[in-house]
């Protein structure tokens, strides 16, 4: 997954997705927002960071980004990998066993 270069792939048995991006082509939004996650995995991405990255150009509530990853969750639910909330900040992708690991 390349956020800035646009190249995403994305393989798993129920689904599939492999964008690259040139010029006006556009990938859903909730894929962008996995490949954000995934160029930071294991950082505390701020939602305000989401939001300018996500819709630089436009005025979005901050409930939309969590709707995304709601959606981003039951669809990730059998992976190795899971999107927590860190409250009061944003998210934060780091493997399914990291909370119980750290403490």
């Amino acid at each position: 997954v390349k956020l800035h270069s646009y190249v995403v792939q994305f393989y798993h048995p129920y689904f599939s997705f492999n964008a690259e991006l040139s010029g006006g082509t556009s990938v859903p939004i909730g894929w962008q927002l996995l490949a954000y996650l995934i160029e930071h995995k294991g950082e505390v991405v701020l939602r305000q960071k989401l939001l300018g990255v996500l819709w630089p150009d436009a005025v979005v509530n901050a409930r939309t980004i969590d709707t995304h990853v709601a959606h981003l969750r039951k669809k990730l639910f059998s992976f190795n990998h899971q999107i927590r909330t860190v409250h009061r900040a944003g998210y934060k992708l780091e493997p399914v066993n990291a909370k119980s690991a750290a403490g």
